[in-house]
């Protein structure tokens, strides 16, 4: 029998044999940060899967397996989300926080920079039931991308924040989030990356760029080529304006930088193929 047949199942933190092995290959299904191949010892990096699948469904977050948990996580094991983008090789990866658009039409893009080092670090954050943050798209530095929230659904990724007139840009926008750690600080010994807006962590990444008043990351060439094709097919398939292509500190002036002075606007409408606006 399987773990999802048992009425009587009770996994959780600290169990360990089969069913925990079969509850990890699901979750690894669904692209869950769990280390592979499943090794059938319910760790905290199994209960932190466990609790972000249950915030998806507005269950309980205890961390714990029943059997309804169990029946309804291997339902969506067996058949994943499908990712919105017809770019090619792109992942659908489940996170929790996103809510309706209530019927409103997307007609904008932002793009963020995640002021993060990697992409399988920031998806896990996403996905984690106390970040209450998100994307719908996320690009790597190798130029990687993946899905984590559906286009038809609200993201939560611009907070407060106003364009020509409307807010809440998250009701009708898409979020792309490029990761990047954006601002650097310049220090005796080297550069820094902020940590909870702290810098504390050694930056040891490519050679920083000096745009404005500040030191940044550098994008990749691939990260700029990826968002491009990416780009290109959501507004393709959505009508939306490349004047409505915007940054993150392009409707929250007052509190964000990002995609940041770095960020080659020029080379990215270019590569677009459209004038720019």
């Amino acid at each position: 029998m399987q773990y999802y047949e048992k009425q009587g199942l009770n996994l959780k933190r600290g169990d360990k044999g089969a069913d925990v092995r079969e509850l990890q290959s699901d979750l690894i299904s669904l692209a869950y940060n769990i280390t592979a191949p499943p090794d059938g010892d319910y760790g905290w990096q199994t209960e932190k899967a466990v609790r972000s699948f249950q915030a998806i469904g507005g269950a309980d977050v205890t961390g714990v397996v029943d059997y309804e948990v169990a029946r309804a996580l291997h339902k969506m094991a067996v058949d994943p989300p499908v990712t919105d983008t017809k770019f090619g090789g792109v992942p659908f990866i489940i996170c929790p926080h996103y809510s309706s658009r209530k019927g409103e039409p997307v007609d904008m893009i932002v793009i963020h920079y995640t002021a993060s080092g990697s992409l399988d670090g920031t998806t896990s954050w996403f996905q984690g039931p106390e970040s209450k943050v998100s994307a719908h798209y996320l690009v790597g530095k190798d130029g990687s991308v993946v899905q984590m929230v559906k286009e038809a659904d609200k993201a939560w990724h611009a907070g407060t924040s106003e364009w020509m007139g409307r807010s809440n840009c998250n009701v009708f926008s898409i979020g792309i989030e490029i990761i990047n750690w954006g601002i650097l600080q310049k220090k005796d010994d080297g550069f820094y990356c902020a940590i909870n807006n702290k810098y504390t962590q050694k930056y040891n990444g490519e050679t920083p760029v000096e745009s404005g008043d500040h030191f940044w990351e550098p994008y990749t060439g691939e990260q700029y080529e990826a968002l491009a094709e990416l780009v290109r097919d959501i507004i393709q398939r959505r009508g939306i304006e490349v004047a409505r292509v915007v940054g993150h500190s392009d409707i929250a002036p007052v509190r964000k930088t990002d995609p940041g002075a770095h960020f080659d606007w020029a080379r990215f409408r270019k590569s677009l193929a459209v004038e720019p606006v």
